[in-house]
């Protein structure tokens, strides 16, 4: 779940308790706007603002003392409850290791996902620096052209099948609804509002997932 979804989901349990109006939600992001993608910024971006959901950008965090949020900049936040995301890095296992970065992020071609310097060495999902979403969906689309390169390297056939930095997620827009988010390195399709009908879409694709896709059934 990512910290929009998150604050969309509390704006909506506040409401149901009947305090949201004796609330206030800050949404603190460390780049411009709510979201890292245009089309779902635009979007979150609106939505927030119908909420009378806060929005403070460009907020990079420095560090968290006496419930007081403070950034590097040095602008100050009181809060009664933190949700915060503890930053994102690679695995430690990778720590030290010529194929991994700074951050633990392995380094990989963007198209062949072989990792740099090595031509029968691969990477996928989280472990990879590529700057696209962490999500599940990355490795499930990655999946294939990695297991169809590999099985070109055993058998020393030439061509390569590329990854196209696809990806796919649902994104939440509160209790009850949800829309999506397409894209690759080339195009975004249009992000919709959410709906009920995507929000149930979701919830049968999340059992779904397990017993068909998972399984490899399709």
């Amino acid at each position: 779940m990512t910290p929009v979804e998150l604050t969309l989901i509390l704006h909506d349990l506040l409401r149901k308790k009947g305090i949201r109006d004796k609330s206030r939600i800050i949404y603190t992001y460390p780049a411009p706007g709510v979201f890292g993608i245009k089309q779902a910024n635009d979007l979150f971006t609106e939505m927030f603002k119908e909420r009378g959901i806060e929005i403070v950008s460009n907020y990079v965090v420095d560090y968290v003392e006496n419930n007081t949020l403070v950034s590097q900049s040095g602008e100050k936040i009181k809060f009664d409850l933190l949700l915060g995301v503890p930053p994102h890095k690679g695995a430690d296992v990778l720590s030290g290791l010529e194929i991994a970065d700074r951050r633990n992020w392995i380094d990989v071609d963007k198209y062949t996902l072989n990792v740099k310097g090595y031509d029968n060495v691969y990477a996928i999902g989280d472990a990879t620096s590529l700057p696209i979403s962490k999500s599940g969906s990355v490795a499930h689309f990655e999946s294939g052209p990695v297991a169809e390169n590999i099985v070109h390297d055993i058998l020393g056939t030439s061509g390569k099948v590329l990854y196209d930095g696809s990806v796919f997620c649902f994104c939440v827009g509160g209790i009850g609804t949800s829309s999506y988010i397409r894209y690759n390195y080339d195009y975004v399709l249009p992000v919709i509002t959410p709906t009920t009908t995507i929000w149930w879409m979701k919830l049968m694709y999340n059992r779904m997932y397990w017993s068909l896709t998972a399984r490899a059934v399709i």
